[in-house]
């Protein structure tokens, strides 16, 4: 996919695979995690302003972000404690 890099957001001269450096360098993977967290907080902020959790039409796909916050916070934990 000529064009993964630059649709992800990623600059161009990080390699595809840099992403995955964080399993490999502790301190990158827990900030990693918990600049992930703070930003599914925002999307739950978001949703929550937009009234998503009150309608039960779309609860559903509004409660991903708690479940990845949760992940998140699990992972950040997770590598803290392996360090």
């Amino acid at each position: 996919m000529p064009g993964s890099c630059a649709s992800s957001g990623s600059p161009r001269w990080l390699p595809p695979w840099a992403s995955s450096w964080g399993l490999f360098w502790q301190p990158l993977g827990i900030a990693a995690a918990v600049g992930f967290a703070i930003t599914m907080a925002g999307a739950i902020g978001f949703h929550a302003k937009a009234g998503d959790y009150a309608d039960p039409k779309t609860r559903g796909g509004a409660m991903a972000p708690f479940v990845l916050v949760l992940l998140a916070v699990a992972a950040a934990v997770t590598l803290a404690a392996a360090m």
